[in-house]
């Protein structure tokens, strides 16, 4: 079996995660981007970390941090021969830098001292670690786990290098990629026994010259398009990005599509080059926009400001449909849901949905239905199908009310309104 089919198993047969949370973390790995598990206590961070650190045959490295953690615990003690010598060098065997090591974890990320952390900081970002008067190359592939983000400026350089994947998962409403759910359905698809052999840390080293030449081809055809997506993307989440970021967010979308084209065997088409870069940049945003599980739903001050809330907050739970069977069936639960949420027709609406919907998590449950009716269409139209959809999706996560865009969609659904 190939690394990424091993990798695959290895996650899956003893964490059933989402789509996003398994292609994340082994595009982590093939794009060499230090990834921060984010949970509560007995999530199973730890376990998934330890799951892949198996596939390997080099060395594991595990640390589980504390305030009391010093630098000689991952970097080696001075060796006092070369200090003698006026060389301040440390000796390197059995420590997170050993050569040896294929994968380190590092448990509790932010239990240790910020002073900690910042000495990661040229490691994760080059790949280098100074000792005495060399640069050692770093080829570990480093990972983190911890059940909170620290909000001490200190942190920021740690934190703005890292890429997050929530355990256990949030839901993804808030982003809606033009190829996502094909790419992440066709992952969890995949069922293969466990791996008998060990992969080698040069397989790794491999995927990340593949991802990097990539990265290359893509700003060099697309450097106009790419920040225009971005910005998409800076607005549904009220944050800007760094440059750094920006390009690691580039780098795991194309680690991502390239993990499902692999399983899949097929290579994905689009119909323009926006929908290629929208895919990448959006699938990556995944990983390196939010800051908390909440963030890939919808913000709490965002929920207070809609409409929802000030209609529905002492509203009676109602359930919210979960399938439609046909076209007639989607038109109607649509019309009297976006009714609902923009407050033109809330008592016909409530039938079909509960106290909990929101612009947010509309835009998510909408894609959800319009995948349903999908297999009545051709394969052509199909695309054509998904690109209106996801126009009605983000002028949902603006709050708007998609009049425009629904009429398109209908049309293209051939529905007569």
């Amino acid at each position: 079996m190939t690394l990424t089919e091993d990798l695959f198993t290895a996650i899956n047969s003893k964490f059933h995660g989402s789509r996003y949370q398994i292609a994340g973390i082994i595009g982590a790995l093939y794009a060499d981007k230090p990834v921060l598990l984010l949970g509560p206590p007995g999530s199973g961070k730890t376990y998934i970390l330890s799951q892949i650190a198996n596939v390997f045959s080099g060395n594991v490295y595990y640390r589980l941090l504390s305030q009391f953690t010093t630098p000689e615990e991952l970097f080696g003690v001075p060796d006092l021969n070369a200090y003698e010598k006026g060389i301040f060098r440390r000796i390197l065997d059995f420590t997170l830098i050993d050569s040896r090591n294929a994968v380190a974890l590092l448990d509790e990320a932010f239990r240790a001292s910020s002073a900690v952390r910042n000495s990661l900081l040229d490691i994760m970002a080059n790949h280098r670690f100074p000792n005495g008067r060399e640069m050692v190359p770093v080829k570990t592939r480093i990972t983190f786990a911890s059940n909170f983000l620290s909000d001490d400026p200190e942190d920021q350089a740690f934190i703005d290098r890292l890429s997050f994947i929530f355990v256990p998962s949030a839901p993804l409403g808030r982003i809606e990629p033009v190829n996502m759910y094909r790419q992440m359905v066709l992952i969890k698809s995949v069922a293969r026994p466990p791996a008998t052999e060990k992969h080698t840390l040069e397989e790794l080293e491999e995927k990340r010259a593949l991802i990097e030449e990539k990265k290359t081809e893509l700003v060099r055809k697309y450097s106009s398009t790419i920040p225009v997506i971005v910005a998409e993307v800076e607005q549904m989440f009220g944050i800007k990005f760094s440059n750094r970021r920006m390009i690691h967010m580039i780098e795991m979308g194309l680690a991502v599509k390239h993990i499902a084209e692999e399983i899949s065997g097929k290579t994905f088409r689009y119909k323009s080059a926006e929908d290629l870069v929208r895919d990448i940049v959006y699938t990556g945003a995944l990983y390196y926009a939010p800051r908390s599980q909440e963030d890939l739903f919808e913000t709490e001050a965002e929920r207070k400001r809609s409409r929802y809330h000030r209609l529905t907050k002492t509203a009676p739970k109602m359930p919210i449909i979960e399938k439609v069977k046909d076209v007639t069936e989607l038109f109607e639960f649509v019309n009297r849901a976006f009714d609902y949420l923009f407050a033109k027709n809330v008592t016909s609406a409530r039938e079909f949905v509960g106290p909990q919907l929101s612009e947010g998590n509309m835009a998510e449950l909408f894609m959800s239905l319009v995948r349903d009716v999908l297999p009545l269409y051709t394969e052509e139209k199909q695309h054509e199908i998904l690109g209106a959809a996801r126009r009605v999706a983000s002028k949902l996560l603006l709050g708007q009310y998609p009049e425009k865009e629904l009429r398109v969609l209908w049309k293209t659904l051939g529905v007569s309104v």
